[in-house]
């Protein structure tokens, strides 16, 4: 097993384990509401229509099920997800929150998945840094600005030098992020793809809070860099 393999197993045995035991908007877990500035990245868009939607790592509709709550009849969300149990628990969840005929669930890396669609609202929160390397990490960048329709609006949020720690031993691990890229450098980068958008907002929050890998407690800190962007021609 590559260094590549090794996160992305971990990856999956997190998240794996993590819902089974949250349950999506019940208090107590990451997964108790949207993200904020998804939603606020929604609510530029003109919303007197059905939308096409892409929800790059949907986990099991965290961000999704919301959209779909406020979106018109006929909108379609393509929730794209390496982990077949979540698409499961999204599909429950979709129908539990009457949505059903909006959520369109697709087994696949993010890397993997050919995005053949234009779309008004294209979403990656904390997944992007989740693809092979940085060659394909630019690749889906720029597939992303590629689909994105005249006057659509992507919510990017990327985490930037991440660090992972033992918090009995306080060693040093290797973080669990096939990309791993200093807060400026892709700063640079998401500037350079998307040159031509309209940055409506950009912000670092400087996250610390405590995971499970491998039943031992870990101190993850990263620099979360958010990015919602609006094609404007």
């Amino acid at each position: 097993m590559n260094e590549v393999e090794k996160i992305r197993s971990a990856e999956m045995e997190y998240h794996n384990t993590f819902y089974k035991s949250a349950k999506l908007y019940q208090p107590g877990s990451w997964i108790s509401k949207p993200v904020a500035n998804v939603m606020e990245a929604f609510e530029l868009l003109e919303n007197s229509k059905p939308l096409k939607v892409l929800d790059l790592g949907s986990g099991v509709g965290r961000n999704a099920i919301s959209i779909a709550q406020k979106s018109m009849d006929g909108t379609v969300i393509d929730c794209i997800e390496l982990l077949p149990s979540a698409i499961e628990i999204l599909n429950d969840n979709a129908k539990d929150y009457g949505v059903q005929d909006k959520i369109n669930g697709i087994v696949s890396s993010i890397e993997d998945y050919n995005i053949v669609n234009s779309y008004d609202f294209i979403i990656g929160v904390s997944t992007l840094e989740h693809v092979n390397d940085e060659k394909a990490f630019e690749l889906v960048l720029t597939d992303i600005r590629d689909h994105l329709a005249i006057n659509g609006v992507a919510c990017l949020i990327i985490n930037s030098e991440v660090q992972e720690k033992d918090t009995e031993s306080r060693e040093l691990l290797v973080p669990q992020f096939e990309v791993n890229m200093p807060t400026n450098d892709m700063q640079k980068l998401v500037h350079n793809i998307f040159r031509d958008y309209e940055f409506v907002k950009e912000e670092i929050k400087s996250l610390n809070y405590i995971i499970n890998r491998a039943d031992k407690e870990v101190n993850l800190s990263t620099n979360a860099v958010t990015f919602i962007l609006r094609r404007t021609k």
